[in-house]
């Protein structure tokens, strides 16, 4: 919803809903409005509704000046914009012109009347921005940590319109006209001519078509995916350690196709606990889901990933720990500098590509955004760091390897 959306006006008097209505300013300006024709109603529309304009018919300037002070009155900060429904000229009245924002007067046209609600409209904008920063730093001083917490949110929500607003394009611009969509029609139908049919067998050339064609769905399917992620929304519910252990369980079950690629083996070590932690027992599932695939990617082949969980009073932390393939030419592990920037929409530390899990469900770099969007809707937190441990273990390659990469998933403990 835009900010102008949440703007509320009060109009007051018959002559000022029809200027409002003959000016089409409902089109113009979406805001929400409140009607009001009688004058005992308009303090009580003015407390209850609490608008920030007020556009206030009148004729002459004894009753204009009551009606200022009704209203000031009853919101002191209220914006005033006075229409003169009658002759004369308001406007030339000093006094009236200091204690409101405008006076239009009757023979003003409706691009003027456009034009000083528009101005009106762009200036209660701008005093909450300015209310808005100064309650910022005002909690900035009070409360450091969770000030640093908001803006962290609020830049990671900006991220994510950014993202859902990008893939919106993306979809509808494959779907239109001479575009991606349509080239995939004419291949489905090509495939159903018997001609085709007829050497579609022996030529690489039609099968090689047919075969990145299904490829592009795939790739117009993670698309879909990724939309519908960003989309979706998970509820907070107290969860016992049944179920949080199920769902993780469950998640490396049903990532068993991605492990067999390079052959990882899985080493869980699941805990329990008493009580109940904050969470979302499908959230969880596409959380862990997530980790697994990237430790499957980008460890060497056969190596061990570790699923562990541990548990203090507060927090019970889920953690993936795998070891690290080493990129030539390219960025190894996640050093410190990229702890944060790997769950930014469609970063990539690396843009390497590995055809054989391209059944991936979201992939182009937005999984870790979109698990860490799933954690933050259960009262979660989503890290992943590197660590450095005694090289005590061989890796799968020959290699004493001393890093690892972990991913943990906190969840809050309910009691």
């Amino acid at each position: 919803m835009s900010g102008e959306e949440n703007i509320g006006i009060v109009i007051f008097g018959t002559e000022a809903q029809v200027a409002w209505c003959s000016s089409a300013l409902s089109g113009v300006l979406k805001a929400r409005r409140h009607f009001v024709t009688e004058r005992d109603k308009l303090g009580e529309t003015i407390r209850t509704a609490v608008p920030e304009i007020a556009l206030l018919a009148t004729g002459d300037a004894n009753s204009c000046r009551n009606l200022i002070l009704l209203c000031r009155r009853e919101n002191p900060a209220l914006l005033i914009i006075i229409w003169n429904a009658e002759n004369g000229r308001l406007s030339a009245e000093k006094d009236l012109c200091q204690s409101t924002f405008a006076i239009v007067d009757g023979d003003a046209g409706t691009l003027d009347i456009i034009a000083i609600l528009k101005k009106a409209f762009a200036f209660v904008l701008q005093k909450r921005e300015q209310q808005e920063l100064q309650r910022k730093r005002q909690l900035r001083r009070q409360n450091p940590a969770q000030w640093l917490m908001g803006e962290e949110n609020a830049e990671r929500h900006r991220q994510l319109e950014y993202a859902r607003s990008l893939i919106r394009n993306i979809l509808h611009s494959a779907s239109q006209g001479l575009g991606i969509g349509a080239v995939l029609t004419y291949i489905d139908l090509l495939q159903m001519s018997p001609a085709i049919q007829a050497i579609k067998e022996g030529d690489e050339t039609i099968s090689g078509l047919v075969k990145n064609a299904s490829a592009a769905r795939q790739w117009l399917a993670a698309f879909e995916n990724i939309l519908t992620g960003l989309q979706k929304r998970y509820e907070a519910d107290l969860l016992p350690f049944t179920t949080v252990n199920n769902a993780i369980t469950a998640a490396v079950k049903n990532s068993e196709h991605f492990r067999a690629i390079k052959g990882h083996e899985v080493v869980m070590a699941l805990s329990e606990f008493v009580g109940t932690v904050r969470g979302n027992a499908e959230a969880i599932g596409e959380i862990i889901a997530e980790l697994l695939l990237n430790a499957y990617k980008y460890s060497p082949a056969k190596s061990k990933v570790r699923l562990m969980c541990y548990v203090t009073p507060e927090i019970y932390s889920v953690v993936v720990v795998s070891e690290i393939e080493t990129m030539r030419g390219g960025v190894t592990g996640v050093p410190a500098a990229f702890e944060k920037r790997v769950f930014e929409p469609f970063f990539r530390l690396n843009n390497t590509w590995d055809d054989r899990f391209r059944e991936q469900k979201y992939g182009l770099g937005i999984g870790l955004t979109l698990a860490e969007h799933a954690a933050e809707q259960c009262g979660a937190r989503l890290y992943l760091y590197q660590i450095e441990l005694p090289a005590t273990e061989v890796a799968a390659d020959g290699a004493e390897r001393a890093n690892r990469i972990v991913a943990e998933l906190t969840l809050q403990r309910a009691g």
